[in-house]
């Protein structure tokens, strides 16, 4: 409902005016009226019409002053002006307002009316477009946590152009002083269930990044992300520190708190790596790469820590290793299940280390272990897969005195790893095959697609689809239609139900989508095939 003011200072016009009944009818529910510009100034301040109707010339403050001072207050307030002069000069300065008519008096209703309804349409395409900005900015709202969340991930990897860096400010990520960068990384054993699982730490790893949000310190920004190894990642924005010094005690001391705080209440041991401090973006990839090679190194050594990444050395110093490329060439060799590949790898690797000091050369196999554990990790494995306990593989590398020793083992290791993928890859097919089907049976009701399936075995819906059609011979989603279908054949015979009752029981909400499919497997209605039953 809209509100009208009419400003005029002759009482029988103005009295005229807010007498008149088409203003019901165009659903202007409130009519106030002011005698001159000072009082209809005042009034339009307070009850923010949608249309002020008035004089131009009245004794005080005339129409146009009243005008152009409502404007500056409230610019989305529409004018029509009514005179006694058909003044060229005054209709020029009027039409610079937000003006919809300059009516004569005596006063043609029909004229005025029209000019009323000029502002009424007006204003209604206003207001669709103030709600559909206010449903993108609410839609901009809702998709910031995941553009922030790329805006990370692309920051790490250097994957910004300048037009980019740019752009953060748009999403409240822009640096204004300083950053840091902090890598939190969970203990592979749980206090209360033992050694967890993929399915587990992805769990733990999401409480850890909602707990930061939680807990965010006055004076900081910070954006936790989870990484594909289960690791936590956490932008910190340090915008009131002038002081480098400062900012660091700061981060260490926050950090320290939020690891208590965090393991008690998620109940599980966590590790800290703090890059250090940078008012530089294109920083951040080395800040990331620096925390994470300082995590990889200490997870022999010892957990539940707080590091600080510039006091671990970098031994690509000592060893002169492209981890990429090593990465990719484990990779290929577990995807080939070469067994001759495992003495040539390591032969690139080992080959040329009798010289090296025997840290080193420990520093340089754990790399190589985490790389291993990563990738095992992608493929849905963990060491304790292979081996009897994982953890013995950080005991056994921590004793060896001889570097050929440790050569020996990894060669161990890979081919241990190669063996076990090249043995049970069908094992592992036909469970994965078996938890599906089960998740199916005791759910097709929920179930309309099959990533709320895949979601539950912790593998993506190409892979799983992949490997359910090798076993079974047909897709996920063509097995949860039969046991559907099959369930509605039972239902068709053995009870009363309507066929739209079976529809909604078994998940789907149109009973013609359901009846097309039904007929698509069974080659008839389900009306057809009940008649058919009751008829045998």
């Amino acid at each position: 409902m809209n509100k009208l003011l009419i400003v005029d200072d002759n009482f029988y016009d103005r009295e005229g005016l807010m007498g008149l009944p088409e203003w019901t009818h165009l659903n202007f529910s409130e009519i106030h009226s002011a005698k001159d510009g000072e009082e209809g100034l005042a009034k339009a301040l307070e009850i923010e019409p949608l249309l002020v109707l008035a004089d131009i010339s009245m004794p005080g403050m005339d129409g146009l002053t009243m005008a152009k001072k409502i404007l500056e207050k409230k610019p989305d307030t529409k004018f029509i002006f009514i005179s006694c002069f058909d003044d060229s000069q005054i209709i020029r300065e009027s039409l610079q307002l937000n003006v919809f008519g300059y009516i004569l008096k005596p006063i043609n209703i029909e004229e005025l009316m029209q000019a009323v309804k000029k502002v009424l349409n007006v204003a209604d395409i206003e207001n669709s477009r103030h709600e559909e900005l206010h449903k993108l900015q609410s839609q901009i709202k809702e998709q910031l946590p995941f553009v922030q969340e790329q805006f990370i991930r692309d920051l790490i990897r250097c994957n910004l152009s300048e037009a980019d860096y740019k752009r953060l400010s748009q999403f409240n990520m822009e640096l204004i002083r300083y950053y840091a960068l902090a890598i939190i990384r969970l203990d592979d054993r749980d206090e209360t269930t033992g050694v967890m699982d993929r399915a587990m730490i992805n769990f733990k790893a999401n409480q850890i990044r909602e707990h930061f949000k939680e807990n965010v310190a006055e004076g900081i920004r910070a954006y936790p992300i989870v990484q594909n190894n289960g690791d936590v990642v956490v932008l910190l924005y340090l915008d009131t520190f002038d002081d480098i010094v400062a900012a660091e005690d700061f981060c260490f001391r926050y950090l320290s708190e939020f690891k208590e705080t965090a393991g008690r209440k998620i109940e599980v041991g966590i590790s800290i790596c703090f890059s250090g401090i940078s008012d530089k973006y294109e920083d951040m990839y080395e800040l990331h790469t620096r925390a994470e090679h300082a995590l990889n190194v200490n997870i022999y050594r010892r957990s539940n820590v707080i590091i600080l990444a510039d006091k671990i050395k970098d031994f690509n110093i000592f060893l002169e290793c492209d981890f990429d490329e090593l990465r990719s060439e484990l990779k290929n060799l577990f995807e080939t299940r070469d067994l001759t590949k495992c003495e040539t790898l390591v032969d690139k690797y080992y080959g040329h280390i009798n010289a090296v000091n025997e840290t080193v050369i420990k520093e340089f196999t754990l790399t190589f272990i985490s790389i291993i554990q990563i990738l095992l990790f992608e493929m849905n494995l963990n060491m304790k897969d292979i081996f009897n306990d994982g953890g013995l593989i950080w005991e056994k590398l921590s004793k060896f005195n001889s570097i050929f020793d440790i050569r020996q083992w990894i060669y161990n290791i890979l081919r241990s790893i190669v063996e076990y993928c090249s043995q049970s890859v069908g094992d592992r097919d036909a469970a994965l095959v078996q938890r599906i089907k089960a998740i199916i049976i005791e759910q097709y009701r929920e179930i309309d697609n099959v990533n709320q399936i895949s979601e539950q075995v912790h593998v993506s819906s190409v892979h799983a689809n992949k490997i359910f059609k090798k076993c079974v011979g047909c897709t996920i989603f063509d097995y949860l239609t039969k046991i559907k279908i099959d369930k509605a054949k039972e239902l068709l015979t053995q009870s009363d139900y309507k066929i739209y009752e079976i529809a909604e029981y078994l998940g789907y909400k149109s009973k013609t989508y359901f009846t097309s499919l039904f007929r698509e497997y069974t080659g008839k209605t389900p009306k057809e095939y009940r008649m058919l039953k009751e008829q045998q």
